[in-house]
């Protein structure tokens, strides 16, 4: 046992006096030699200044009048002066900006609103009748489905289409064939509710129930909202007559409330599929999913888009488009929009100066 740790010590004093060179020679591995800290590091420096140098270079390529990209590209380089986030959004199909008047209908909710003057009786409307003359009423009665209105105690009087200060003076007319002395006060108390359809290209097609007065934007909201294939622009109205057409950009854009009447009762309402559609993007004062109508240019997006910014480079709009071979980009100048026809997923990317 002694002899065997003395030979032990006598083998790892050896070991210590070996050189490192010399350890294959005896069986043993040498040891891995460390790279320098101050080495890698300075590696990696010049790593980053190759990846820096590289992407600024790329990013200053001038576009050609109509280079062409591969169908799966999904990245364009930005032009100077632009962000790398901006390029990313006009060309990720998941962060689009949103549709143009779209927010009309999002935040349209069904609304109580005063009984106008005006309003005419209909079936269904629950009326307040007080009269006196003989015997006193003070009820709230219904419009008979024929348009009639039972006055308790004095008979049947027809109010359908009337105001109610004209069915207060059909009323009072009754009143006084009985007791000349009579008299009555009518007033609408709650109107019917009123019926309509929604189909077409929203979540929820169907027979809907809205608040008297409920307009198109209303309908549209019950409905759960238009769907991003759905027009916003060509809304049809069918109510008996000839049909009507509605496009909420003439109250987004021009402010033009007169598209928003109340719909009628039974009124169909129909959302065809959109225009085409066109993603505005840069230096222009609304960056919008614009839908243009059926010939439009691309002239009519960048106005439908509130115009260039202030610090827009008009010499240098971007049109990306699908083409038979891929996506094609090319740079434009805006005059050259006007005689330039809209093309469905169109995206135009308007430069800073």
């Amino acid at each position: 046992m002694i002899r065997l740790i003395f030979a032990s010590f006598i083998l790892c004093v050896s070991l210590v006096a070996v050189e490192p060179d010399e350890l294959p020679a005896l069986g043993f591995a040498p040891p891995a030699k460390a790279a320098p800290v101050a080495a890698a590091a300075e590696a990696q420096t010049q790593r980053e200044a190759d990846l820096r140098t590289q992407a600024l270079t790329e990013a200053t390529k001038p576009v050609s009048e109509t280079s062409k990209l591969p169908s799966e590209e999904k990245k364009v380089t930005p032009a100077v002066g632009e962000s790398q986030d901006l390029s990313l959004r006009w060309t990720e199909r998941d962060a689009l900006p949103p549709r143009l008047a779209a927010d009309l209908v999002t935040r349209s909710a069904p609304a109580i609103r005063p009984i106008a003057a005006d309003y005419r009786l209909k079936a269904g409307d629950l009326v307040r009748v007080v009269a006196w003359g003989g015997q006193a009423v003070n009820e709230r009665i219904p419009v008979a489905p024929n348009g009639d209105l039972a006055v308790p105690g004095f008979g049947l009087v027809p109010v359908a289409g009337a105001t109610a200060s004209e069915a207060q003076a059909r009323v009072l007319e009754l009143v006084r064939s009985h007791f000349k002395q009579g008299g009555a006060v009518v007033a609408v108390e709650q109107p019917a509710a009123q019926a309509v359809t929604v189909v077409g290209e929203v979540a929820k097609p169907g027979y809907l129930v809205l608040p008297p007065g409920g307009t198109v934007l209303e309908a549209l909201a019950a409905a759960g909202g238009v769907l991003p294939r759905g027009s916003l622009r060509a809304i049809r109205i069918a109510a008996g007559g000839e049909p009507t057409s509605v496009d909420l950009y003439r109250v987004a854009v021009d402010g033009d409330a007169g598209v928003l009447a109340p719909l009628p009762a039974g009124a169909l309402v129909f959302v065809p599929l959109a225009g085409p559609q066109v993603q505005v993007f840069g230096a222009v004062r609304r960056m919008s999913g614009i839908e243009l109508k059926s010939g439009e240019s691309l002239a009519e997006a960048l106005r439908l888009a509130g115009g260039l910014s202030a610090d827009a480079d008009p010499a240098a709009i971007r049109l990306l488009r699908e083409g038979a071979g891929g996506q094609e980009l090319s740079q434009l100048a805006s005059a050259a929009l006007a005689g330039l026809p809209a093309a469905d997923g169109d995206r135009l990317l308007v430069s800073l100066r």
